[in-house]
């Protein structure tokens, strides 16, 4: 919320949640109404894209019905902007986000009772395709804190590296500082992907003993 001298403006930053789970973004799951809101990529279909999008109030006074100028690199770019209207109108009748809804659900679930067997402490959430794997804790962690003090680095370090160098699973729970790379679904995957990459962690906890370091 940014507040002006004459009324508060409301601003959504939807790079993460604009387009993800469904056409309208968290103002539609949230029933809020932003003045401005903010969009990365997610709609750009593999484009570099990025977009701004408001009340007109707000919006009318960019360039070039304004005085405002906004520039950038990828600005205008005919053919990004050709290819996130195609993937809005492709995305409109929902069924790739029911797609991907099933295959985050199958991973989800997949996830939790693999780690569950292996008595290994982990959170899993998701949102648009997006799955978080906090392993070190079974409590939702609400700060950054909350992951540095649970995120057990050096097993997630050596998971990783069984996993990308004996499973062919590069990338998959990539650590960062102090959590693990998101798992970013897309409608190019399948179940028996998900049930592939499954197996393959599977396989790989059970030779790995866990410690919280």
């Amino acid at each position: 919320m940014l507040a002006t001298k004459h009324k508060a403006l409301l601003i959504f930053d939807e790079v993460l949640t604009g387009f993800r789970a469904n056409i309208g973004g968290a103002q539609k799951d949230y029933g809020v109404i932003p003045d401005i809101a903010t969009y990365g990529k997610a709609f750009g279909g593999g484009m570099p894209i990025a977009g701004i999008a408001g009340k007109a109030e707000y919006m009318d006074v960019i360039s070039p019905r304004g005085p405002v100028q906004i520039s950038g690199t990828n600005t205008g770019r005919y053919l990004s902007v050709s290819a996130a209207l195609a993937v809005i109108e492709h995305l409109e009748d929902g069924v790739a986000y029911q797609h991907v809804a099933s295959l985050e659900s199958q991973l989800i679930k997949n996830l939790r009772d693999i780690f569950n067997k292996h008595n290994i402490p982990c959170y899993i959430d998701g949102y648009g395709g997006r799955v978080g794997v906090h392993i070190g804790t079974s409590v939702r962690p609400k700060t950054m804190k909350d992951i540095e003090q649970t995120y057990p680095v050096k097993f997630a370090h050596k998971l990783f590296r069984m996993l990308s160098t004996e499973y062919s699973l590069y990338g998959f729970l990539l650590p960062l500082t102090y959590c693990p790379e998101p798992v970013t679904l897309s409608t190019s995957h399948t179940a028996d992907m998900i049930d592939s990459v499954c197996d393959r962690l599977d396989s790989a906890l059970t030779r790995l003993e866990y410690h919280d370091n």
